[in-house]
């Protein structure tokens, strides 16, 4: 029996090490398929999340690029009007830090083994409703090609200046023009008022009187004036004899806040009864829903410029002519300079302008003999300061005539810039050479225009004018013109000892001549006052200036003296809107750091491509 117990015993142990061993192989086994599932399920995902990961990179090659496109077009507001089909021509490759249409590679990506980043922006203009479209391609290196994204990007303009044909912060005068140079103080209370009555009741409160400190009129419209386009007045607008047709955009400190859309009508003095002809406001494009901007401090706009300047356009000191002469033989724009307080210097034996920076600014700011013209300056931007030492005797170019505007106790010191196309030809507008490219002229004082001025590519269309055959916005070339003044951008309008008008110009201009039916080309802004004709109550009507852009200023601007029945004296005016404007700026206007562009839209598309992503791979 205890044999026989025994080998039982011996038997269970052998099942129980069998059993054991069988069990330990399962788990071996079990662990073993277990890690092939995982080894296998992971190499089978690992594709899918690298695919993931590269979509993940492909969206931030989207946003490098719209981060690019967007960084450039706020320092170079125009680089806006270059896409794929004008890329090559010189204001596009001046501006241009990438290729539009291409892949562009995003700086430092692929570093530690991460996919090589690419983008590609593809801009056009929007003609219809002002905005500048882009469509921005990314891609990234995938495990089996590429993992692409595209978004659609729409930008507005932020600058309400640029909007608007005319735009001014007060309603009257200027008080300077009506003989009050000192001790006026222009107030809220006593400007706006809060009933009409105010403004407009009887006696020194009536349309002849400015009630308050200030002996100035109201600004009104004279018969024949033309407004063709949006128009911006902070204060009330008196229109003589006849109301506003159309939508004015009146500012949301006026008495008529609220009802926008229309101005007050058959306002009328006893200098401008019924029967008058109407002023005509044709308002075009209305822009009411756009902020309004605020005009900047004019010293601090003035310095700014004058850093910009110096560093790489142009910096030059008292009276400076500044005369627009077409292209050169590279086709690139020039004019001709004439600066006699502007101090010089000789380096390696070429004559530099010592008031630029001259380690930073390449510009060739002033020609080396009398007379010959120099290229634009690289960032378009030229400033004429007040000079601090003005010893050397001005030039029939730089001496202006009689009295004018901003005149000061030491002319020759004075920071006025005096522009002008060097042939205005009204008879054959394919004689005028005016202004080439795009330009910014500030002066720390007046900017005094002393002939017509065109844009060299536009001829006797108006520029802005769209479906016509040039000037219009995406056109391979766009020349503009910003005239900027601390006090007033004038034009010259000398008299002769008994108050006649001078002589007429010929096509050449001159600070000694009259202008006959003027055109300025340009976008206007007087920081402290408003753009006037001198000397505008004397001698006899001189036709319409033609202002073909913008016209932004403090107080409202004068050029003649009306009656009911038309101009007594200076000029009629005709202010047409450069619709160009609500796409493209002149160069740093207002002051560098101002935003241009804001984003209004934005789509994302995940997985794909768009239809204008370049077909080569990156």
């Amino acid at each position: 029996m205890r044999r026989e117990l025994a080998s039982r015993r011996a038997r269970h142990r052998d099942d129980i090490g069998q059993s054991a061993i069988v069990l330990v192989l399962g788990i071996v086994l079990i662990m073993s398929l277990g890690t092939t599932i995982f080894v296998t399920t992971t190499l089978q995902n690992f594709p899918i999340v690298q695919n993931n990961l590269a979509q993940h990179y492909a969206y931030r090659a989207v946003e490098a690029g719209l981060n690019e496109y967007e960084y450039v077009i706020q320092t170079n507001p125009n680089l806006v009007l270059c896409n794929t089909s004008n890329l090559n021509t010189p204001q596009c490759t001046a501006l241009q830090p990438f290729k539009f249409g291409q892949w562009n590679q995003v700086p430092y990506s692929g570093l530690g083994g991460s996919p090589v980043e690419w983008f590609s922006v593809y801009p056009s203009i929007d003609t219809a409703d002002g905005l500048v479209k882009a469509v921005i391609d990314g891609a990234a290196q995938a495990t089996n090609g590429f993992a692409y994204q595209h978004e659609n990007v729409s930008f507005q303009p932020t600058n309400s200046f640029l909007l608007h044909d005319w735009w001014s912060v007060h309603g009257i005068i200027d008080p300077i023009t009506q003989g009050n140079q000192s001790s006026c103080t222009v107030s809220a209370a006593s400007e706006k008022g809060s009933t009409l009555s105010l403004l407009w009741g009887n006696g020194s409160n009536g349309a002849n009187g400015y009630p308050g400190s200030c002996n100035s009129d109201f600004a009104y419209s004279a018969p024949g004036t033309v407004f063709n386009g949006p128009v911006f007045s902070d204060d009330p607008m008196f229109v003589c004899s006849f109301g506003v047709s159309g939508s004015v955009n009146i500012g949301p400190a006026s008495p008529w806040v609220g009802v926008a859309t229309a101005a007050p009508t058959a306002f009328t003095s006893s200098g401008c009864g019924q029967g008058a002809p109407p002023v005509n406001y044709n308002v075009g494009k209305t822009l009411l829903s756009q902020p309004q901007s605020t005009p900047p401090d004019a010293v601090s706009a003035t310095n700014k410029l004058a850093s910009v300047a110096m560093e790489n356009g142009c910096l030059y000191s008292g009276p400076t002519s500044i005369t627009f002469d077409g292209v050169n033989g590279s086709g690139v724009g020039q004019y001709i300079v004439d600066s006699p307080e502007t101090p010089l210097v000789t380096v390696a034996g070429v004559i530099k302008d010592k008031n630029n920076d001259l380690l930073k600014n390449s510009n060739p700011c002033v020609p080396q003999s009398a007379g010959q013209p120099v290229a634009l300056p690289n960032n378009g931007v030229i400033l004429v300061q007040t000079a601090s030492s003005c010893g050397n005797a001005l030039d029939a170019a730089t001496t202006i005539v009689g009295n004018y505007f901003g005149s000061t106790n030491t002319p020759a010191c004075e920071g006025n810039a005096i522009v002008g196309n060097k042939v205005y030809d009204a008879t054959t507008p394919s004689n005028d050479v005016g202004l080439s490219g795009s330009l910014t002229v500030a002066a720390a004082n007046d900017v005094i225009i002393d002939n017509s001025i065109t844009y060299n590519d536009c001829g006797t269309t108006a520029p802005g004018n769209f479906g016509s055959t040039s000037c219009q916005i995406g056109a391979t070339a766009n020349d503009i013109l910003g005239l900027i003044a601390t006090s007033f951008v004038e034009l010259n309008h000398p008299v002769t000892g008994n108050g006649n008008n001078a002589s007429l110009c010929g096509t050449g201009g001159g600070l000694t001549c009259d202008l006959s039916n003027p055109r300025i080309d340009a976008v206007v802004l007087a920081l402290q006052h408003d753009f006037a004709v001198n000397n505008f109550s004397s001698g006899s009507p001189l036709g319409t200036i033609s202002d073909n852009g913008s016209m932004d200023q403090y107080f409202s601007d004068i050029e003649g003296t009306a009656t009911t029945q038309g101009l007594t004296s200076g000029y009629l005016n005709a202010y047409n809107w450069d619709q160009r404007l609500s796409i493209m700026s002149p160069p740093y206007y207002l002051s560098p750091g101002t935003n241009a562009w804001a984003v209004a839209a934005l789509t994302i598309s995940a997985g794909s491509k768009s239809s204008n992503a370049p077909t080569a791979l990156p």
